[in-house]
């Protein structure tokens, strides 16, 4: 049997969490918890944990708390992997975020395993880390376009644009017709983005173009593609995939570019505003899917109905 013990959603349901005057914050699983914990029945318990800068340590503090409770195999689940981007020091003086992160997450954790890292980088600092791809979730994103229609006529392709090197290197999308990806330079000190260069219109022999990435900040990225499209007399109808939805700047200037965006629940808290025209797709059937061996998922099937 398999119990999943959700961070933060769990506060108060599956643990206590609070903080002392000190600031130093402290974590109790409830009864009812500690008594599955125990169980004989729970082969593995999984830790699914969507966190932010600064949670880490409350993180930790569960893991150690499960750990005392049973002997059973724990995996953390790791939706979004915080500190992908910080992959490399950019300027001289800069820290190495994800070496950092990785050097606490092996210090708790043995086995880790997050959707879409943004970098290959992240095996290299966290040990035992499995890496699930998102494409189930792209391709079911194409189907979707596939399956619609402009103005009354059934689409018959969807065209995958990705917005930088980076990009292309992490996707291979083979349901797609086409696959073509666009350019962009970035300021290492900055961070400032600019040159945004899409393909010509008639690269697109397709209805609609679906750009695909991990993660929207701010949107910058798919803002200046967008325009980009625009600016070459492609006017064929736009939409964006990404595996993270931050949207810290909010969705109005993105929904001003695209008909409809497409993203997945694996960051905690999306950013309040309008959600007409976003589909939110649960990710962790995909996740669970790569992870599990099948007769996991037949035996943690049967204990559900056995409820």
């Amino acid at each position: 049997m398999i119990l999943t013990i959700s961070f933060p959603e769990g506060v108060n349901r599956e643990f206590k969490m609070f903080r002392y005057p000190g600031g130093e914050v402290q974590v109790r699983l409830t009864e009812e918890i500690v008594n599955l914990v125990k169980h004989p029945k729970v082969e593995r318990i999984h830790v699914v944990a969507r966190i932010r800068d600064g949670e880490i340590m409350a993180v930790a503090q569960l893991l150690n708390t499960i750990k005392a409770a049973t002997s059973a195999d724990i995996r953390l689940i790791l939706p979004y992997l915080p500190y992908a981007r910080a992959d490399r020091r950019f300027v001289l003086g800069d820290t190495l975020g994800l070496q950092v992160f990785g050097q606490l997450l092996n210090q708790i954790s043995y086995d880790i395993v997050t959707l879409d890292a943004h970098s290959p980088e992240a095996s290299k600092y966290i040990r035992h880390l499995t890496n699930v791809s998102p494409l189930p979730i792209i391709r079911s994103v194409i189907d979707q376009l596939d399956g619609t229609t402009t103005y009354g006529i059934p689409v018959v392709s969807t065209a995958v644009l990705l917005p930088d090197e980076g990009s292309r290197h992490r996707y291979g999308i083979p349901d797609s017709p086409y696959l073509l990806h666009a350019t962009k330079k970035r300021d290492p000190e900055t961070g400032t983005l600019s040159g945004f260069e899409a393909p010509p219109p008639d690269a697109f022999k397709a209805d609609n173009i679906l750009i695909v990435d991990d993660i929207c900040d701010g949107g910058a990225t798919f803002n200046g593609i967008a325009d980009a499209l625009e600016a070459s007399g492609n006017h064929l109808p736009r939409y964006l995939y990404v595996t993270h939805g931050i949207f810290s700047k909010g969705y109005n200037e993105l929904f001003k570019r695209f008909k409809k965006i497409y993203t997945t629940d694996s960051f905690g808290g999306l950013y309040p505003g309008n959600y007409e025209g976003l589909t939110i797709i649960p990710c962790m059937g995909t996740i669970l899917d790569a992870v599990l061996t099948r007769s996991e998922l037949w035996r943690n099937a049967a204990e559900e109905q056995k409820k």
